[in-house]
């Protein structure tokens, strides 16, 4: 086929197209990343080109199991692995996976494909080391987080950490040295698209021809609560956008937009929230946060940022500024911030302010 030359090596996924501009457009517009080809006689020669490299199909994990790509399955304890099946008759090509211990069995025994929902149990039942989990804090007091690495079809995690995907891994993505401006100077975060819950969070993160996905899904006293977000970093030289959306149960809906601009040293960045609250006599939220970082030499940062948060019927608009510093020297990191706000929680004349100093050390 034509562009069958370029994969030798096979891949996740294969795409055909009927005509040899089409392959290379094909190609350019999934990012160069995944193997496209092309027929070379047209609609009415597809069967015979296609039957011509069957050979070539076999090497992607998306067609079919085969010398190149093994399946697997587990009959009693034991995992084995195969390469073809046709119905009655099962290729295997080892025994005792992963450790497991091989016995004799009864003609008649179940034989479970090893799978779930398309994801290869292996992937999952095996030790994880939250080292290799891509989030700040992979490990709590209480919880923890697992990284499943799906290759190039993305990640999927569990935990409870609000940074692992969905909606909440994008609630405020405004640039900060230290704390953010609203940061201990009231209780509540006002604006933020973040109520989703992120107890025993089951998230999946993937990138498709530049594009990220990023999927959140929780089971919560009101309800499931779920969002997704999607983030284009290549807009232009330096310049990311995103939206997300999420639903916290039957409690609030809740919607996010931002753009995020970086050149050389500076990084600024807008970004707009929505909550519309279900119960009614409850004041919806609306708010627009800006901020911006300079990174003055590779110690040494900087920041600046604004929020202003529309309170609702009733109320007026809460106001937070801050600025931040933090200076890393070997192990060491110094940071500082100080915050203020103007009518906390939508209540005129209510101020509060924080300045705050911390000294954190890697071992």
């Amino acid at each position: 086929m034509f562009g069958q030359n370029l994969f030798k090596e096979g891949g996740k996924y294969l795409t055909i197209t009927e005509g040899e501009c089409d392959a290379m457009a094909a190609y350019e517009l999934l990012g160069s990343k995944w193997a496209v080809v092309s027929i070379k006689r047209g609609a009415q020669g597809a069967v015979k080109d296609v039957k011509e490299s069957l050979e070539f199909f076999d090497e992607f994990e998306n067609v079919g199991v085969g010398t190149t790509n093994y399946g697997y399955l587990k009959i009693g304890e034991e995992i084995l692995s195969y390469e073809s099946a046709d119905g009655t008759t099962i290729g295997i090509t080892s025994r005792t996976i992963d450790d497991t211990t091989a016995k004799n069995y009864l003609a008649g025994t179940p034989v479970y494909k090893y799978e779930l929902g398309g994801v290869s149990l292996r992937r999952i039942n095996k030790t994880h080391y939250l080292g290799n989990v891509s989030i700040a804090n992979s490990i709590t007091f209480d919880s923890y987080n697992i990284k499943l690495d799906m290759g190039d079809s993305g990640s999927v995690h569990f935990g409870n950490a609000s940074s692992v995907a969905g909606q909440k891994k994008y609630a405020d993505v405004v640039p900060t040295a230290g704390e953010q401006v609203y940061d201990d100077v009231d209780a509540t975060d006002y604006g933020l698209a973040d109520n989703v819950s992120n107890t025993n969070m089951l998230g999946y993160n993937g990138t498709f021809g530049g594009l990220t996905v990023s999927l959140g899904w929780a089971k919560d006293s009101g309800g499931a609560d779920s969002s997704w977000a999607v983030e284009y970093p290549d807009l232009i030289d330096g310049m990311t956008i995103g939206f997300s959306m999420g639903e916290n149960g039957n409690t609030d809906d809740a919607t996010s937009a931002w753009v995020k601009y970086t050149s050389g040293a500076i990084t600024a960045a807008w970004q707009r929230s929505e909550v519309d609250y279900v119960a009614s006599g409850t004041n919806d939220e609306e708010s627009n946060h800006i901020g911006l970082s300079f990174a003055m030499n590779d110690s040494l940062t900087v920041s600046v940022g604004r929020q202003e948060v529309d309170m609702g019927a009733g109320k007026v608009d809460e106001e937070s500024t801050g600025v931040a510093a933090s200076y890393t020297m070997g192990s060491m990191t110094v940071a500082a911030h100080t915050n203020k706000t103007d009518d906390v929680g939508g209540s005129s004349g209510s101020e509060d302010s924080v300045t705050e100093v911390s000294v954190a050390f890697a071992f």
